[in-house]
C-alpha cells in the first residue's frame, strides 16, 4: 500500500516535470516564430518605401 502511494507521487512529480518542459518548448517555439515574423517584417518594410 505504502509503495503504491510513493509510486503515484513519483509519477505525478514526473508528469509535472514533463508538463513544465513541454510548456518551455512551447514558449521557445512561439518566441522563434515571433522572431521570424519580425525578420520578415523588417525585410518587407524597405520594399514598401520603394
Amino acid at each position: 500500500m505504502i509503495s503504491s502511494t510513493i509510486n503515484e507521487k513519483i509519477i505525478s512529480d514526473f508528469q509535472k516535470k514533463v508538463d513544465s518542459i513541454n510548456a518551455q518548448k512551447q514558449l521557445t517555439f512561439v518566441q522563434k516564430k515571433e522572431l521570424v515574423l519580425k525578420d520578415t517584417d523588417t525585410l518587407k518594410r524597405p520594399s514598401y518605401h520603394l
